[in-house]
């Protein structure tokens, strides 16, 4: 039930470190999933990349396909604003033979700052899918969150929210890994624009798209990147 995703081994900003880094750091980090995990009966290695802090531009794709990795993901904010339309919900993006899925800020972060009550939450998302595709359309909704969130960040987080979520998942709704969805949603070619989960609605429209580690505005960026 648990999928092992890779990422940066030492957490750096993909878009903004060479693309041979990106690589060697993808590569570091199976090594060690590899170490740790590969005498497991199911293990595998992982077919998918988070960059550290969702921090994504199209550049980072090809070092990433030179790990073998099938997907990434990054914020869905600057699909949205530069698109003017909504996250796909029933179709996966692909972009240079690599799948991207966009996680939904809304929802993710709902878990992640409201410290909602978990079968609330379940009935909440439910009604919200609904609203979104219909009442008997297929069709799914990524929700990521740092792991720090359950018991470090919220104390009690596991017992009131990620158990009773997953206790109220039924047949109407059900967790899955993206290998599965690649299988069950049609594909749409579409180039993904520059994001992270720092980056706002006010920073993308100024192409402000990695605020906390690249700010024009900030002199320590420009003095640490110089």
């Amino acid at each position: 039930k648990i999928n092992l995703v890779s990422t940066g081994c030492y957490h750096p900003i993909f878009p903004l470190i060479p693309a041979e880094m990106v690589e060697r750091q993808i590569k570091l980090n199976n090594e060690v999933l590899q170490r740790v995990f590969g005498n497991a009966a199911y293990y595998q290695k992982p077919l998918g990349v988070f960059p550290p802090e969702m921090a994504f531009t199209p550049d980072i794709i090809e070092p990433m396909k030179h790990t073998l990795a099938l997907w990434t993901i990054t914020e869905d904010i600057g699909y949205y604003d530069f698109y003017r339309e909504s996250p796909p919900c029933d179709e996966i993006l692909k972009h240079n033979e690599m799948y991207i899925f966009l996680r939904s800020n809304l929802w993710s972060c709902k878990i992640a700052f409201n410290r909602p009550d978990g079968r609330q939450f379940a009935q909440d998302l439910k009604r919200g899918i609904r609203q979104w595709v219909g009442a008997n359309a297929d069709s799914y909704v990524v929700l990521w969150i740092d792991w720090e969130t359950f018991g470090h960040h919220h104390g009690n987080l596991i017992g009131t929210f990620l158990s009773p979520f997953l206790d109220s998942l039924n047949g109407e709704m059900r967790l899955s890994c993206p290998e599965e969805l690649i299988t069950i949603f049609r594909k749409r070619n579409r180039i993904v624009p520059p994001c992270s989960w720092s980056t706002n609605r006010q920073d993308f429209q100024y192409r402000n798209y990695f605020p906390l580690w690249n700010n024009p505005d900030n002199d320590f960026h420009k003095m640490w990147w110089h």
